[in-house]
């Protein structure tokens, strides 16, 4: 069982998904609604996996993964996004992605 941190602005994709996830036997550890304060939490908590938006407030999910790959924080990252942009996926994917979705 992992513990994972969710965060997206809009709090019916935050809440079922938390609830997804938990329906696979997963611990959320943390919900965030912005990007400032999952990126403290995950530097705070470390949680196994960060579930995290592209497009939030403060600080969005690429924004993120560029801070943490350059941490030594061992949370992997799976992008949730609606954009099928190319260059989204590669920048995403040489930051150390472990997922988009």
């Amino acid at each position: 069982m992992a513990n994972i941190l969710i965060s997206d602005d809009h709090p019916l994709t935050l809440m079922g998904t938390k609830t997804y996830i938990e329906s696979l036997g997963h611990h959320i550890c943390e919900l965030c609604s912005n990007g400032i304060n999952a990126y403290n939490m995950i530097r705070q908590r470390k949680p196994d996996i960060a579930v995290l938006d592209i497009n939030m407030p403060g600080m969005n999910g690429i924004e993120i993964l560029e801070k943490l790959h350059n941490e030594p924080v061992p949370t992997r990252v799976i992008l949730l996004t609606m954009h099928n942009e190319i260059s989204i996926f590669h920048r995403a994917k040489a930051l150390g992605v472990k997922g988009c979705a």
